[in-house]
C-alpha cells in the first residue's frame, strides 16, 4: 500500500464555538483571532481508484483569507501536527493545493526542513516529449526526426542523457550546450554508435543554437535568454526546476502541460480543492510503477514506462502550457507552419 500526502484548505469555516447569532454580529476577521487556538485540522483517507494508492487528506482549519492573515504562529503549530501525522503513516511525499503552495511560511515549513519530497511535474513532461513534438510536427506537416533539437545543461548530468536517450530512436540530430565537453562527447559517442543519432556537442551558447527549431532547458532559463541567438520561430522546453522571474523573449515557452483526467479520478480529486493535477498524476504514476520519485528517469526503459502507463490509465495531454497559462494554438500553428517552410 502506498501513501501519498496531501494538505489543502477548507472551503468555508463556521466553528461551533460560535452561535450563529454572534457570525452575523460580530466581524469575521475578529472571530478568526478568536477562535484561531480552538482550530483543528481534519484527516481523511481517499483511495486512488484502480491502484493501491491511498490519498492522506490533512483539511487546514482556515479558508484562502484566513490563511493568508493568520499569524505564523498558528500556522507552524497546525503545519507541525499535519508533518508529524504524515511521517507516523510513513508518507515522505507531499502535494500542497494551489492555496497553500502560494503560501511561503507554509511551503518552507513542509519542504525545508527535508523530511519530505516535492513533485514538480517535469518527470511527467519528460516522458511526454515525444508525443508533444510529434503533434508539433503533425500541426507543421514534417517528419520529426528532421527537426533539429538542441538541449543546454551547464554541466552535463542525467538529465541530458535521459533527454538523449528518449530522443535518440525519434530524431536524427541534436545540438548539446554544455560544459562538460569531453565527458559528453564520449557518452553522445555511444549513442551515436547504438542509434544512429548525430550530436553536435558545444560550449558556446551564443552561437550553437541559432538554427535549433527546438531546445530543452534543462538548469538555466535566464542564461539561455540573455546569451543565445535564437531565430523566432525557436520553440523552448523549459525542463528545469525553475522559471525565471520574467519573459524577455516572444519565443513560445512550454514548461507544463494540462491534463485530461477519467472521471473516477476526476471524482476523487475534485473535493480535494485546486490541487495541481499533473504534480498528483506524476505522483500516481510514479507510485504505480515502484519508481523513486526523488530519482530522474535515465534511461529509455524508465521513459516507456512512464509514457505508456500514463495512456493505458485513461489520461492524455489536453493543453500545452506556459508560465502557468494555456499556450495559443494559433501561434503555435504559426511558428510550425514556419517550421516546415525552413525543411
Amino acid at each position: 500500500m502506498s501513501r501519498l500526502g496531501i494538505i489543502t484548505i477548507s472551503k468555508e469555516i463556521k466553528f461551533k464555538y460560535i452561535p450563529d447569532f454572534f457570525h452575523n454580529k460580530i466581524p469575521q476577521k475578529l472571530i478568526d483571532i478568536l477562535t484561531v487556538r480552538f482550530k483543528k485540522n481534519v484527516y481523511k483517507y481517499v483511495d486512488i481508484p484502480d491502484t493501491d494508492i491511498k490519498l492522506y487528506v490533512a483539511y487546514l482549519p482556515f479558508t484562502e483569507y484566513q490563511l493568508s492573515s493568520t499569524k505564523p504562529v498558528d500556522i507552524d503549530k497546525l503545519c507541525g501536527e499535519i508533518l508529524e501525522h504524515f511521517e507516523m503513516e510513513g508518507i515522505k511525499y507531499v502535494v500542497l493545493s494551489q492555496h497553500v503552495k502560494t503560501n511561503k511560511q507554509m511551503f518552507e515549513y513542509v519542504y525545508g526542513s527535508g523530511r519530505f519530497f516535492r513533485l514538480n511535474s517535469k518527470r511527467l513532461l519528460m516522458s511526454l516529449l515525444v508525443d508533444i513534438l510529434r503533434k508539433i510536427c503533425k500541426i507543421a506537416g514534417t517528419d520529426m526526426s528532421q527537426i533539429d533539437i538542441g538541449i543546454v545543461e551547464n554541466s552535463f548530468t542525467e538529465k541530458s542523457k535521459a533527454i538523449i536517450n528518449i530522443l535518440s530512436t525519434n530524431v536524427k540530430y541534436v545540438t548539446l550546450v554544455t560544459k562538460d565537453v569531453k565527458e559528453a562527447q564520449v557518452y553522445t559517442e555511444k549513442v551515436c554508435e547504438e542509434t544512429g543519432l548525430t550530436v553536435r556537442v558545444s560550449e558556446d551558447i551564443s552561437k550553437a543554437l541559432s538554427s535549433i527549431d527546438v531546445v530543452f532547458v534543462l538548469d538555466d532559463l535566464d542564461k539561455l535568454i540573455r546569451k543565445a541567438s535564437l531565430s523566432m520561430s525557436t520553440i523552448v522546453f523549459n525542463l528545469s526546476t525553475s522559471s525565471m522571474a520574467e519573459k524577455r523573449i516572444s519565443n513560445i515557452i512550454i514548461d507544463s502541460v494540462n491534463i485530461s483526467i477519467p472521471q473516477n479520478i476526476k471524482d476523487v480529486i475534485g473535493p480535494l480543492g485546486e490541487i495541481d493535477n499533473e504534480e498528483l498524476i506524476e505522483c500516481i504514476i510514479s507510485l504505480k510503477l515502484n519508481k523513486n520519485l526523488n530519482m530522474n528517469m535515465n534511461n529509455i526503459q524508465q521513459y516507456l514506462e512512464f509514457n505508456k502507463e500514463f495512456y493505458s490509465s485513461g489520461y492524455k495531454i489536453n493543453v500545452l502550457k506556459g508560465f502557468g497559462k494555456p499556450i495559443d494554438i494559433s501561434k503555435l500553428e504559426k511558428l510550425a507552419k514556419n517550421l516546415a517552410g525552413s525543411k
